[in-house]
């Protein structure tokens, strides 16, 4: 029988999922790009997380981007109006380094699949299991590169 369908469980529904390590390597990167400009890192992730609330609270009178800045400008002042190239330069550039983040943590829902998926299916179907991690992109190389680039950064300054 040949793999026709991925599903993925991005709730953590059926399998098991932390996503702290996407969101801790994420915050740390910004908070890395904006201390210099004065923002405290644990105050500037909870501003966010108040920010990504009054988003999801929005009642559509506003955009989600008016919502954000308004509750974050709440917090930290007029000032981050003006920083807003900042935190747009960071999305335009820095953000890249988060993907390899979201990489590792689909690379373990994939990984967590082949293992679901040898506990119940019989030998026959796991013929293309190679192939189809190829197409996944679990690159092992590539990840050792990105983990050696990781080993940089230090994980308790967020």
């Amino acid at each position: 029988m040949k793999l026709t369908t991925i599903l993925f469980d991005l709730d953590g529904t059926l399998l098991p999922m932390d996503n702290d390590a996407f969101t801790k390597g994420y915050f740390k990167l910004l908070a890395a790009k904006l201390a210099p400009h004065g923002y405290e890192p644990k105050q500037l992730v909870d501003a966010i997380w108040a920010g990504t609330a009054a988003m999801v609270k929005n009642d559509g009178t506003q955009s989600n981007e008016e919502a954000f800045w308004k509750k974050f400008a709440g917090i930290y002042g007029e000032k981050v109006i003006a920083d807003k190239p900042l935190f747009d330069e960071f999305y335009e550039h820095d953000f890249e380094n988060a993907k390899k983040e979201i990489k590792k943590f689909l690379k373990n829902i994939i990984e967590e699949f082949f293992t679901l998926r040898n506990t119940y299916s019989s030998n026959d179907d796991l013929d293309d299991d190679e192939e189809l991690k190829s197409e996944l992109a679990l690159d092992d190389e590539e990840d050792e590169a990105d983990e050696e680039e990781d080993d940089d950064l230090d994980d308790d300054e967020v």
